[in-house]
Parts: C-alpha cells; sequence; structure tokens
C-alpha cells in the first residue's frame, strides 16, 4: 500500500532502502540532513513536520538517483571520452571536437538556434570539403545530414559543398560554455605565466658581479636586453580533448549568419568561446530566400525532379506512405510557405523581389 506522505518500496533503493535511511530518523536530525543537501524547509506549524521532511529527503534522493543514471552520450570514433563540465553534467568529447570542426571550417557558416534545435550548414570550397566530414551522430543529439548535402555554383562562378548539422539547443549551449571556462581559465593560467617570466627578468641576480676598486675605470655601458617572454599568449594550446583549447587572444573573429531567438541571446557566448561573431539575420526572410535558392539551383542545373532518396526538394506523400517526389511548380508565384518548428508560421509569397511576402497566420505551438 501507499501511505500518506510516502510511496511504495519500489521508489526506494534496494525496495524500501529510502525507509530504513529516514524512517527512525528524530524531526531533529531530518532538519539537519535537509540543511546539509541544502534543500530549503517551509516553517509552517500546519505541516507534519516529521513527515514533511521525510517525503521531502525521499523525493530528493530520487532524483539524485535519477540524475547519477542518465545515458552517457554515444561517443564518434574521433572521441574517446566524456568530459564534466564545469556549468554542471557532461560535455562529450565528440561534441567538442564537432564545434573546434565547425569553427575551424574554409568558406562560410549559417545557423538558425530555436528553442528545441540547432542547426548549421557550411558551405564548404570542394577542393577542402573532403577534409571537413562529421560523424553520423555525435553527443545525446548532434547529427549530421549527409543526405541533404549537395553542391551548387554562384553566379560569379565560385563553388560550394553544402554541410548541415543539428542538435538540441541545450546541448549546443552546456558546450559552448565549457569552451567558454577552458578558454578563460587558459588565459588566466597563461597571464600568470607572463607575469612570473617579467618578475624573474626584472629581479636583480646577487652574487655574480666581482667587487671593483675606485680606481678602476667604469665599465662600459650595457644595452639592455628584453626578457625573453614566453609566447604562449599567441600559440594554440594542445589538448587531450581536441586538437585545441580556444585560448588565443589574437585568434581572428569569424562570421556567421543566425536567424532565431538564439541570434542574440547567445552572441556573447560564441564571442566569448569560439570569437564567432553572430550576425543576426530576420528568420522568415532567410526561410524564404532558402527556398529561392532552391528554386534557382534546380533551374540552373535543369533538373525539376529528384527521386526523394536522392534529396528531391518538393515531395508529396502517397497512400501507402511513400515519398513521392514533385516538379517544382510553373509559374511558382504567388505561393503559401509554411514553416514548421517549435513554432508554426505561414507566409504569402508573391513574388521573387526581396522582402515580398507576409506572414498570414501561424501558431506558437510547433
Amino acid at each position: 500500500g501507499v501511505r500518506p506522505g510516502g510511496h511504495d518500496g519500489a521508489v526506494g533503493a534496494g525496495g524500501g532502502g529510502a525507509d530504513d535511511e529516514h524512517g527512525g530518523m528524530s524531526v531533529q536530525e531530518l532538519e539537519a540532513l535537509a540543511v546539509q543537501r541544502s534543500i530549503p524547509v517551509p516553517n509552517s506549524s500546519s505541516l507534519d513536520r516529521r513527515g514533511f521532511l521525510v517525503a521531502l529527503l525521499r523525493a530528493y534522493d530520487v532524483g539524485a538517483r535519477v540524475a547519477s543514471k542518465r545515458t552517457p552520450c554515444p561517443l564518434s570514433s574521433q572521441s574517446g571520452s566524456s568530459e564534466a563540465s564545469a556549468t554542471g553534467g557532461v560535455v562529450c568529447s565528440s561534441v567538442l571536437a564537432v564545434l573546434q570542426k565547425i569553427r575551424d571550417a574554409p568558406g562560410h557558416m549559417g545557423c538558425d538556434i530555436g528553442g528545441t534545435l540547432a542547426k548549421i550548414v557550411l558551405a564548404l570550397p570542394p577542393e577542402e570539403a573532403a577534409s571537413y566530414h562529421f560523424p553520423e551522430k555525435f553527443g545525446k543529439s548532434g547529427r549530421a545530414h549527409h543526405d541533404l548535402e549537395f553542391e551548387f555554383v554562384l553566379a560569379d562562378g565560385a563553388q560550394f559543398v553544402l554541410r548541415f548539422l543539428s542538435g538540441s539547443t541545450c546541448q549546443m549551449e552546456q558546450a559552448v560554455q565549457h569552451l567558454s571556462i577552458r578558454r578563460r581559465d587558459s588565459q588566466r593560467k597563461n597571464h600568470s605565466e607572463l607575469m612570473e617570466a617579467v618578475a624573474n627578468a626584472d629581479s636583480p641576480r646577487l652574487g655574480t658581479s666581482a667587487p671593483q676598486s675606485p680606481r678602476s675605470r667604469p665599465a662600459a655601458p650595457v644595452e639592455p636586453t628584453s626578457p625573453k617572454l614566453p609566447t604562449c599568449r599567441f600559440a594554440r594550446l594542445m589538448s587531450d580533448w581536441s586538437d585545441e583549447v580556444f585560448s588565443s587572444f589574437d585568434r581572428p573573429i569569424r562570421r556567421m549568419a543566425t536567424a532565431g531567438g538564439g541570434a542574440c541571446k547567445f552572441a556573447p557566448l560564441f564571442r566569448d568561446a569560439l570569437r564567432v561573431e553572430m550576425v543576426p539575420v530576420k528568420e522568415l526572410a532567410a526561410v524564404v530566400d532558402g527556398m529561392m535558392f532552391l528554386a534557382y539551383q534546380r533551374r540552373c542545373n535543369g533538373s525539376q525532379v529528384a527521386e526523394v532518396n536522392d534529396g528531391a526538394d518538393l515531395f508529396t506523400i502517397g497512400e501507402n506512405g511513400e515519398g513521392l517526389p514533385l516538379p517544382w511548380p510553373d509559374p511558382l508565384f504567388p505561393l503559401i510557405l509554411v514553416n514548421m518548428g517549435s513554432g508554426v508560421s505561414i507566409l504569402r509569397v508573391d513574388s521573387a523581389e526581396e522582402g515580398d511576402f507576409v506572414r498570414v497566420g501561424g501558431t506558437a505551438c510547433g
């Protein structure tokens, strides 16, 4: 049975472990244990003090056991371990390695940081794309969407390969915060070593000069030499979790077009940890521009329909649940474009002119 304020034995460790631990304790002992575990306890005369404290401590124990049994993150072949984060929890080495590779990738990058998922696209030069492959899975939610990759050519002849990655926004935030703390700690260490070297170089060396006779000629002046200072503040420091710690003061800042609510929220964090400057773009305008880009590429390539498995841009679902590719409509405008994420926006696009669309509806629930 279940007692008021209690629980069945299955909740306690080993079937009644919680009863054994708290059941025989006095009110004073229970209060001391709650203080030890930093559990706030209200002062109310209307409560069954002992029963309330027992229930509170049991709930704390259940939460602690669940937290300790979290499934470890899947590790890719490029990573060997997980790291305890200074912000709490565990950060997968695979996530840190992917973040570093994204940061160092040539070409251009863009990002959409929503309430649930963060999506990143890299535009890589074809000759360097082979060096920037990503594991299919990294961390708990990170994914590389190899099925979405394609090559394209701009009007000026520049060629690029698009690669797409995604992961939960909370996982991304935790990993970048971890890197930010690592970078600040490394900077403090480098600064301390620099000041120590300056102090050692400026301190007099005792017992190294012989006494001179007052009649002896004064020695020729010696040109001062600059102390040899450590160059670590300009270096990329090696670490066991990936190829470098983000610690260089003079590392150039990269720009990344960013849509979504996270464009402003995470801008200081990305600037501090990765030296990436987020350039906010309007999300709905980016959705329309992306659709126009796909339509333009299909027309330039002379291909209107591709197989669904080969990355068809447009498709519908048949009666048996199979994907059926569709051609791009001709004429294309006007059209209704629906963007589904943490929220839903319904747009009416009237032409290919910049900004020629209007939001006609939507919901806050996606």
